[in-house]
């Protein structure tokens, strides 16, 4: 029997937050290695000492110096022998302060959410890229047998400087009858009374399962967003921008999910709202789809048949 691989993942407890996807990953993660999460400041020496076992991989979810991001802060990196991995979110923020980052700490293992994005932004470290896309926890987003009552739904942030298709459609679609849209609650953890009048985890799911037609886009950036996986998990047809990062994930355009532009979202949103056999057809391959590739518990799969190649390759090199 192969031993299960011992992991330590470095991250804030996301377990509360508006946004759970890593709280997620962690859980499908811990049902196929032996997991450590650790929340706290300090030296890795010193954290690696309070452990149990020595772990064969550390992943660290993304932080800056001085413990901002998605992490504690952490010292002492570069003097690691384990091998460890950072992983890589929003590309655009902090673009020095990354650089100088993963340069100082010796970051060989870098998890990009996006790939392209991240190849423009940093060519010097392609050969340190793996590639960790976005995913769906499939127990959270799904079809939960909703009726579907809203014709149009539009969630989340519209700011026109980052989303500026968002706005267009918002603005185009708040008079119209059936359209629903509530703004982003923040970021931010919440608490239990806080989430009954909130869209988190199960009550964001099931609002995405009452829509016909889902509409959003991939930002000024041009990711392919969480909501491309989201929205599709929960068996609603989505309208979006086309991404060629989503291409080469499996998605197909017009099977999988109805690429948009401003200039043609109205007519096709129109058009799957009065053609509900091609909507529903659209809608279940995208569910499908979503479920069979691209779940939460898929991506811990993935990730640890990436650390594995990983420790393979490091122990040649010794």
């Amino acid at each position: 029997m192969i031993p299960r691989k011992r992991i330590l993942f470095i991250t804030h407890d996301f377990s509360k937050y508006v946004q759970r996807s890593f709280h997620y990953f962690a859980l499908e993660l811990a049902k196929l290695a032996d997991l450590t999460q650790w929340h706290e400041p300090g030296h890795i020496r010193d954290i690696l000492d309070r452990l149990p076992y020595k772990p064969d991989f550390i992943l660290i979810n993304e932080l800056y110096q001085g413990g901002r991001g998605h992490s504690p802060a952490i010292q002492g990196l570069d003097q690691l022998a384990i091998p460890f991995g950072v992983i890589v979110h929003d590309i655009h923020n902090r673009k020095k302060e990354r650089e100088r980052y993963l340069s100082s700490n010796g970051v060989r293992h870098i998890f990009s959410i996006y790939r392209d994005p991240f190849l423009q932004a940093y060519p010097q470290f392609a050969d340190r890229l793996h590639w960790f896309p976005h995913f769906a926890d499939t127990n959270v987003f799904r079809d939960y047998g909703q009726p579907k009552h809203v014709n149009y739904m539009l969630l989340g942030s519209t700011a026109p400087t980052i989303y500026p298709l968002r706005w267009h459609m918002l603005n185009k679609l708040k008079y119209h009858s059936g359209f629903f849209h509530k703004n982003h609650p923040g970021y931010r953890n919440f608490t239990v009374d806080e989430e009954k009048d909130i869209l988190i985890g199960e009550t964001y799911a099931q609002t995405i399962n009452q829509a016909k037609i889902f509409l959003t886009c991939d930002s000024v950036f041009h990711y392919p967003v969480r909501k491309y996986f989201e929205v599709l998990a929960c068996r609603t047809l989505l309208l979006a921008p086309y991404v060629q990062e989503l291409t080469d994930l499996g998605f197909e355009p017009d099977k999988h999910f109805v690429p948009i532009t401003k200039d043609d979202f109205y007519t096709k949103a129109e058009y799957y709202l009065n053609h509900e056999a091609e909507r529903q057809r659209i809608a279940d391959a995208g569910f499908h789809f979503i479920h069979n590739h691209h779940s939460a518990a898929i991506r811990a799969k993935q990730f640890l048949g990436c650390v594995e190649t990983i420790m393979e390759a490091e122990e040649g090199g010794n």
